[in-house]
């Protein structure tokens, strides 16, 4: 029930049925088993996408505590947890904890599967990340241009998906260097990749970021025509609009 909820866009509803499967694993459940780390993570998402973001970090704090005893040390399932304790932290603007814990788990999935693995890039992109909030721009560019180019020669079926997300950060970072041209590159590529793997929620993110670029050089009439087209790929209006 809990699944249905969250797929049908209701964490609050989510949230409840998570909280009644706690309470009853409580009575049946030894302390630490592993399933009150999924229990936890679920509060986790369910909060974070509620705003609530002291109870998510609470929550994934309490899974990371669970799985830390219920795993072998240096299991994937622990760096998974990182990765959502690193992007709470991220969100909180608690920078430095976020970094920490995004490359403990990168150090983890390194030593599981081998460094340029495809489970990594999301700890390495994220570390991008961090480096882009805390202007940073080479250091995130860094991080970025090594997972594209791990995710050009991966074989899983999601690398293309995972990469229009990362080009769009790729150009971000390019454009706090002031590198325009490179930065439109990577939108470009990003554009074409969301178009081949039909990603619609990506375009109007991208072609905003492109009128932003028009700005910086100056070209407002290309600007406005840019932002135009992502607004209306993002189904924004006057009457009803999107953030």
């Amino acid at each position: 029930i809990r699944d249905r909820y969250q797929r049908m866009g209701d964490p609050a509803r989510s949230l409840e049925m998570t909280r009644r499967a706690l309470a009853l694993f409580e009575q049946i459940l030894p302390e630490n088993h592993p399933n009150f780390a999924v229990l936890e993570v679920n509060i986790t998402t369910a909060s974070r996408n509620l705003g609530d973001l002291g109870e998510a970090r609470r929550a994934i704090l309490r899974a990371l505590e669970v799985d830390r005893v219920a795993l072998p040390e240096g299991h994937p399932g622990i760096a998974d947890d990182l990765h959502g304790l690193g992007s709470v932290e991220l969100r909180l603007g608690r920078l430095d904890a976020a970094r920490a814990a995004f490359t403990e788990g990168l150090g983890i999935m390194d030593a599981a599967f081998g460094e340029g693995n495809f489970r990594s890039t999301l700890h390495r992109a994220s570390l991008g990340n961090v480096a882009l909030v805390a202007g940073r721009p080479e250091d995130a560019l860094e991080h970025l241009d090594a997972v594209l180019e791990t995710l050009a020669v991966s074989d899983d079926p999601r690398a293309p998906r995972h990469s229009v997300g990362y080009l769009r950060q790729r150009a971000l970072a390019l454009r706090q260097l002031g590198r325009t041209d490179a930065a439109r590159s990577s939108i470009e590529r990003g554009l074409d990749l969301a178009n081949e793997t039909s990603q619609i929620a990506e375009l109007p993110n991208l072609r905003l970021l492109e009128a932003l670029l028009a700005l910086d050089l100056g070209e407002f009439d290309r600007a406005q025509q840019l932002f135009d087209q992502a607004t209306e790929q993002a189904g924004c209006t006057q009457e009803s609009p999107c953030s």
